[in-house]
């Protein structure tokens, strides 16, 4: 069946690339610059420390990165528009060079949130033969996720049905490439999708605990 969200939920994100080595598909995703189909905006508006107006420039990917930071410190109440253009120092008028709308931006994050946090790197880690180090792949993706914002977005999902959509879009897609990883290993069946379940809840409850612990407690308890 298809899916808006490039059929991301039937569990596979991409043809898999034989040739492509892993660990440069990953660098390649977290250094390349966002795909965007309009040039870096200008706010002439914004003023320097002396009171002059500089021209402050901005990318589409930097509204996203700053929701992000946003919700790991005031939650999904304090992401608001004012907020996000205070952040990054730009009027809204360079917000609405980007975006129709906050309904129109909200879809475009959630949805930038998966591709980057979810489908990109599950189909990463596909391109390794491994299993074992596939999965070793996984725990480092796993403990480089940005832990207070997802805990957010979470939260969020109660109150909201479209946040709820992608965030159990989220969820399935992680345990999907953890499930089929640990049955190369265990072989299908119950148990691999057990330990499945018990890297999801490690990951999850991780993310809900407070105080917030280093993340090499995650690391231990997915290892």
């Amino acid at each position: 069946r298809s899916s808006p969200h490039r059929d991301a939920g039937r569990g596979s994100f991409g043809a898999r690339n034989a040739t492509s080595c892993p660990t440069t598909r990953w660098n390649e995703i977290t250094s390349r610059p966002y795909e965007r189909s309009l040039p870096e905006q200008r706010d002439d508006d914004a003023p320097d420390e002396r009171g002059t107006h500089v021209a402050t420039i901005v990318r589409r990917e930097d509204y996203f990165t700053a929701a992000l930071d946003i919700l790991a410190t005031h939650a999904h109440a304090g992401l608001k528009q004012a907020r996000l253009c205070a952040h990054l120092e730009v009027t809204t008028g360079s917000f609405y060079n980007y975006f129709v709308s906050w309904a129109d931006f909200k879809k475009e994050f959630l949805q930038n949130w998966l591709d980057r946090q979810t489908l990109q790197l599950a189909e990463t880690a596909r391109l390794e033969g491994s299993p074992r180090r596939r999965l070793e792949m996984l725990i480092e993706f796993a403990c480089k996720l940005p832990h207070p914002a997802e805990s957010a977005i979470r939260g969020w999902a109660y109150s909201d049905h479209a946040v709820r959509d992608i965030q159990a879009l989220v969820d399935r897609q992680r345990f999907d490439v953890v499930a089929e990883s640990t049955a190369a290993i265990l072989g299908p069946g119950d148990d691999a999708q057990r330990f499945a379940h018990l890297a999801m809840f490690a990951l999850t409850g991780y993310q809900q605990t407070l105080p917030v612990q280093d993340v090499s407690v995650l690391r231990w308890s997915l290892n």
